[in-house]
């Protein structure tokens, strides 16, 4: 670096790299004047709150500064606004983007992202006593970075001017990391708060009595003369705690003892502290997530409320600890998150043995989903010479279509560690997942709803225990169920080569013979018309070269033309779908566009008809942009809508699109539903609703609902139907990936 007084301005016609400090007031005005005049694509600041002064306050450098602008260069100001610099921030938008950040120390710019200049501290409407400025590419490009950071972190002017003019609170969420300041803030926020709500291990309950007994003391005498709501902490309590326990119930805490405490958090009326600890070389460094943001105060008030409403009552607990009747824990759960992070948590500690009844295919599907089928297999790979999986699943998901790979995988035997054994569902009665691990602890999960597509959804309450009885409960439930499947599965291996001989044989001779049937059948119908109409023709011809036809005649013969046409399409894609020869020409296309259009078609072909249907879009999200080949899709829509008329004599059928997932979420896919108020789905037909021939109607071949579901599946999504609960009819529906 070259220190240096004089009057040269900052020059750069060499190409050299060069860092200079000037202390002279003519050199700064000189040199800042040199760089902006230079300047082409952009100019970024960083000032102090006098800072903006001291710009506007040299007429010679506002004009130099609107000049710039006038270039076209975008320029950006991060600086602390107040209501005294208030009046030349909003100068400052003449020609710049101004931000608010609190605190904002120094001054420094960044040119073209090629010129860097410092400045010392200023005091308002005067320049600053020194200039530091350099064309280092390191160095210009490192603060360019350092820029872009505060800049994302800080707020426009118009928020930052409704706050000051309003008298707001300002909204801040940010992430403390410094020991001194979180004992500070932690210190603040107990003594400001008017209530105080605490999740934590009554470890750190110590931790804080070292750091704000103080505080903790005084506000639990302001709520002893009844100036505060009280100071709530729940946490796992063992022997070493119940010193500090017994000190806070007699100064008027109240405590309560949770078996498991999987967040540590703090919540007020005024804010939200959620603590996180990052261990690096066997030490923990905690950094804590504050915010006053009203959602999360509110959010993780509700969580707190719901872990203390199934809480233990501390003196209930000492009192356990000191007559030595300590039990494992009984825990009630609400939340389906909360009983899937148990889930979780339960797989991950085990060591020796898993033992999991899954109620039905569709639970384990749901389960693969969130995650738990990976989890197995990676618990499997850290132990697999000490840990045993077994696990019983219905007969259905064993020799489904979908069955879970993890089934495929144990079955085969490739994963050696994993047992699985099948039972059918009506022997088991049960409609819950129950998960024991060691012996020592069991997690049993409420099935509210099969037909559920998420986890959160199907699953009820959930009940955890570490009880040794309750434990060994859900144990011998497993071990019976377990020993029933060994008779079962000696009884099926007896027996199954010949059954599955049999039945290939029975099946195939079925499906040869159905297929003659059906497909003489239509094209009998078409036929026949087309047949009679040409003798009518023929016989009118007689003595004439010319023939006249009427409308009517004329639409007969290309309706059952268009019959006999669908009927050839029909068995030429089963014919390449069986043959693996499907070809989709994907494109991204809006779904509800080609649902519209589909519903117009149908529309007209109801009108012809003279039937009361109406048909309805109702569409949940606008627009639904999809990866998938249009003209497949409107296949499909046009299979199921058609179907849905085919067994609604009158009444509405609802058409809904929407996407998958909340909004807090990552989108999974998008979402079709036809509903109908037709007479429902056959209960014969149901189990081979989506096969070759299936059909309960007087028409058609039944081919449409195999090809549809071939098509969904050649995309990446499923389809499924089902009776509706509440009301007549049946309702169809498939997903589609989203377009990325």
């Amino acid at each position: 670096m070259n220190g240096y007084k004089g009057h040269a301005p900052f020059i750069d016609n060499s190409g050299a790299e060069i860092t200079q400090v000037h202390h002279d007031l003519e050199d700064i005005v000189n040199c800042a004047l040199s760089i902006l005049q230079r300047i082409t694509r952009s100019h970024d600041l960083c000032l102090d709150k006098w800072g903006p002064s001291a710009v506007l306050g040299s007429r010679i450098v506002r004009n130099a500064f609107e000049s710039v602008n006038n270039r076209g260069a975008r320029i950006r100001l991060i600086t602390e606004v107040s209501k005294e610099n208030l009046v030349y921030c909003k100068e400052f938008t003449a020609f710049a983007e101004v931000r608010h950040l609190q605190k904002v120390m120094g001054n420094f710019s960044i040119s073209d992202a090629k010129w860097y200049t410092a400045s010392s501290v200023s005091d308002k409407d005067k320049p600053p006593k020194r200039l530091i400025v350099s064309n280092v590419q390191e160095i210009a490009e490192q603060h360019q970075y350092f820029f872009e950071t505060l800049w994302d972190k800080a707020i426009p002017l118009e928020a930052r001017i409704v706050e000051l003019e309003q008298g707001l609170t300002p909204q801040r969420t940010t992430i403390v990391e410094s020991p001194g300041e979180l004992a500070g803030h932690l210190r603040r926020s107990i003594e400001s708060s008017s209530w105080l709500n605490v999740c934590s291990p009554l470890g750190d309950l110590g931790r804080v009595h070292e750091i704000a007994s103080a505080s903790l003391e005084e506000v639990l005498e302001k709520h002893g003369n009844g100036n505060h709501r009280g100071l709530k902490w729940i946490g796992h309590i063992d022997v070493q705690d119940l010193p500090l326990v017994k000190h806070y119930l007699e100064l008027g805490m109240e405590i309560r003892h949770a078996s498991r405490v999987l967040l540590n958090f703090l919540v007020t009326d005024k804010e939200f502290n959620f603590t996180v600890s990052n261990v690096e070389q066997g030490e923990a460094t905690p950094s804590v997530l504050m915010s006053n943001e009203p959602p999360y105060i509110r959010q993780f008030n509700s969580l707190f409320t719901e872990i203390w409403s199934s809480g233990i009552d501390a003196e209930e607990r000492i009192r356990q600890i000191l007559e030595g009747q300590e039990h494992g824990d009984i825990n009630i759960i609400r939340n389906p998150g909360v009983a899937l992070d148990t889930y979780k948590r339960l797989i991950r500690n085990a060591q020796h043995e898993i033992m999991i009844l899954f109620p039905s295919k569709n639970s384990i599907e749901r389960q693969s989903e969130v995650g738990m089928v990976d989890l197995l297999k990676e618990k499997l790979a850290q132990s697999p010479d000490s840990l045993k999986i077994r696990l019983i699943a219905p007969y259905q998901a064993m020799k489904g279509e979908s069955a879970d790979n993890i089934m495929k995988s144990a079955l085969t035997g490739k994963n050696k560690g994993i047992s699985v054994r099948a039972i059918g569902e009506i022997q088991t009665g049960y409609k819950a997942t129950v998960v024991v691990t060691d012996g020592k602890a069991a997690l049993m999960m409420e099935q509210k709803n099969d037909l559920a597509e998420t986890f959160e959804d199907a699953i009820g309450l959930s009940t955890f225990s570490e009880s040794r009885p309750g434990v060994m409960s859900y144990a011998s439930i497993f071990e019976s169920l377990w020993s029933q499947t060994e008779l079962y599965d000696q009884v099926k291996r007896a027996n199954e080569q010949l059954e599955l001989a049999y039945e290939q044989l029975e099946e195939h001779d079925r499906l040869q013979k159905e297929f003659i049937n059906i497909a003489a059948h239509e094209l009998r119908t078409p036929v026949q018309p087309l047949l009679g109409m040409a003798d009518i023709l023929i016989m009118e011809s007689e003595g004439t070269d010319k023939v006249e036809i009427t409308k009517d005649e004329l639409e007969l013969i290309i309706r059952n033309a268009k019959r006999l046409e669908r009927l050839s399409s029909d068995i030429l894609q089963v014919t390449r779908i069986e043959s693996n020869k499907l070809e989709l020409q994907k494109e991204i296309t809006n779904q509800n566009d080609e649902i519209r259009n589909v519903i117009v078609d149908v529309k007209k072909s109801i009108a012809s008809s003279g039937r009361k249907i109406e048909i309805r879009f109702d569409p949940k999200a606008e627009p639904i942009q999809v990866l998938a080949d249009r003209s497949r899709i409107s296949e499909v829509l046009s299979n199921l809508i058609d179907n849905a008329t085919k067994f609604t004599s009158e009444g509405s059928i609802v058409v809904t699109s929407g996407l998958l997932g909340t909004a807090g979420q990552s989108r999974r896919g998008a979402f079709v539903k036809v509903i109908d108020c037709g007479r429902g789905i056959d209960p014969e037909i149901y189990p081979r609703l989506f096969t070759k021939f299936a059909t309960k109607s007087d028409k058609g071949t039944g081919l449409g609902l195999y090809i549809s579901k071939s098509i969904i599946q050649a995309h990446g999504g499923r389809i499924w139907a089902e009776n509706n609960v509440e009301r007549r009819g049946a309702t169809f529906a498939f997903t589609l990936p989203l377009a990325a």
